[in-house]
């Protein structure tokens, strides 16, 4: 909106890198939408290369109060990420009254632009097909019975138009639709409800012929269910009929002729993690978690057939188009881990998605210089596989790094995490920090285990006493993840200590209610 009404005019500075460039701007108000020219410019105490536009905010289209969207399409020959940053000017006779900045913005011109980090990516084989919705297009999920925790619902999105219903999701048992997901005409994605509270409200935009990943968590403890764009929250909504009793309807359509969107990696999962591990495994099509189960997921590879019945669920569908997918859906990185021999290194990886994968090799840099090529081994695409290979202590070295690089059949490459190996003695374990903190009144400690070993897990107060004990026993090598409930204790500070027969480590919490 404009927030200077004595502005006549508004204008908005677009920098990017030379391998960025805006080709159209579109400037939508309720009601209409009219097309603007970036040119190329220059602003003054800036360093950067610029293209600017220029709005005419007394125009009626824009009276007091009303909204206006901009919409930028840029073209794009950079392969790696990028930032683009934006600035605009509210002028009355050609002289400043305001400024679009940074709601932060520093003393430098540099510092008051709105930056927006852009990610890339090649799209690979592995995205396989998606399936698009047009005109009396269905896909219907039927599902029996609603698991006695959480229920996770995630996809990727692909909108060509605005102005269009995408999911609806309906009570069977008691005829009632819950809430309808959908894109309306400024491409802001959002929820209507009908019978339920909304307890929260972000709309979030949706870039024309972008993936965007979903992901809506159902709470049977509270009754609740909580909806995210990309890793972002944008409504919540208290439901009035209760999740734990009756079968639930998810139905993906489309009525229009001349809209469209599509979908890919459709997955429903009974969540026993937090929702964290939704956006850990989005780009994936294994789905990767220590104790949440997948209960149904669609790659849409396969052209599915009218119905399917399980027992817990089933499928109708109709009309569907399948097409080419270019979504962000990735073969999985290998997993490296090292043993520490007496004098070398034995390095064990396994395949990520080893269907996919045609080479390993396995890589070493030394006070972090650049990687050199140790080993190579062409993939078995037949069946899961670890690899392995011994290399001796570099000993004139403080640190060492390894990673793998694996090959995909398409040409693509992936790296697994890297591995740091430094020349002292190692701990045992390490602690994260518990998240969230502050917390009310749940929060997740994570340890990752070197070497198999007894574990004690304690929580104290700031006095020393014992709260709880969270675990103790024997826990194998690598990551494990504990939720502490504090909900029958005060605010305030609380100690978590993680003990080995070898070592102990003590960090501090906040619970606040």
């Amino acid at each position: 909106a404009n927030a200077f009404p004595e502005a006549d005019e508004l204008k908005i500075y677009i920098s990017a890198d030379s391998k960025i460039y805006p080709s159209e701007v579109l400037l939508r108000s309720m009601a209409k939408t009219i097309s603007l020219t970036p040119i190329r410019d220059y602003l003054q105490n800036y360093n950067g290369s610029v293209y600017s536009i220029t709005i005419n905010v007394k125009d009626s289209s824009f009276s007091n109060g009303s909204f206006f969207q901009i919409l930028s399409t840029f073209k794009n020959d950079a392969e790696e990420n990028s930032t683009l940053k934006f600035y605009g000017i509210y002028k009355k006779n050609g002289k400043p009254v305001g400024y679009l900045t940074n709601p932060n913005p520093g003393t430098e011109l540099e510092e008051k632009f709105i930056k927006v980090n852009l990610k890339f990516y090649k799209p690979q084989k592995n995205a396989g097909r998606a399936i698009q919705f047009e005109k009396n297009s269905s896909f219907s999920f039927l599902l029996n019975k609603f698991p006695d925790e959480n229920l996770l619902a995630e996809f990727w999105l692909r909108t060509s138009d605005s102005g269009q219903d995408i999911l609806s999701v309906k009570n069977i048992e008691t005829d009632q639709r819950e809430f309808l997901l959908t894109l309306n005409d400024f491409q802001m994605l959002y929820t209507r409800i009908e019978n339920a509270s909304l307890l929260f409200s972000a709309p979030y935009f949706l870039g024309r012929k972008t993936w965007s990943h979903i992901s809506i968590l159902f709470s049977a403890e509270k009754n609740s269910v909580s909806l995210f764009c990309s890793g972002n929250l944008f409504a919540k909504i208290k439901l009035t009929s209760l999740l734990s009793v009756g079968k639930y309807e998810f139905a993906f359509s489309s009525e229009y002729g001349n809209k469209n969107y599509s979908i890919d990696l459709l997955r429903f999962i009974n969540l026993k993690n937090t929702i964290d591990v939704s956006f850990s495994n989005k780009n994936f099509n294994n789905f990767n978690s220590d104790s949440s189960t997948v209960i149904a997921a669609f790659k849409f590879d396969d052209q599915l057939p009218q119905t399917i019945e399980k027992e817990n669920y089933s499928v109708k569908v109709e009309n569907l188009q399948y097409i080419k997918s270019n979504a962000p859906i990735f073969a999985r990185a290998p997993e490296l881990n090292i043993d520490i021999l007496t004098n070398a290194y034995e390095l064990i990886w396994s395949g990520g998605d080893y269907k996919q994968a045609d080479s390993y090799t396995l890589e070493k840099s030394m006070n972090n210089s650049g990687f050199q090529s140790l080993y190579k081994v062409h993939a078995d695409n037949s069946t899961p596989a670890d690899y392995s290979f011994i290399d001796a202590k570099e000993l004139e070295a403080e640190i060492v790094y390894y990673r793998v690089k694996q090959i995909n059949l398409d040409g693509s490459v992936v790296f697994s995490a890297q591995l740091k190996v430094g020349q002292g003695e190692s701990e045992p374990l390490v602690l994260a920090q518990n998240f969230p903190n502050p917390f009310n009144p749940k929060t997740n400690i994570e340890l990752e285990l070197l070497e198999d070993s007894e574990v004690d897990i304690t929580i104290y107060n700031l006095e020393g006493q014992e709260i709880v004990k969270l675990f103790k026993g024997q826990l194998a090598k690598g990551v494990h993840k504990f939720t502490f409930d504090g909900s029958g204790l005060p605010s305030g500070i609380y100690l978590y200590k993680v003990s080995t027969p070898s070592f102990n480590t003590t960090r501090k919490m906040v619970l606040t209610k």
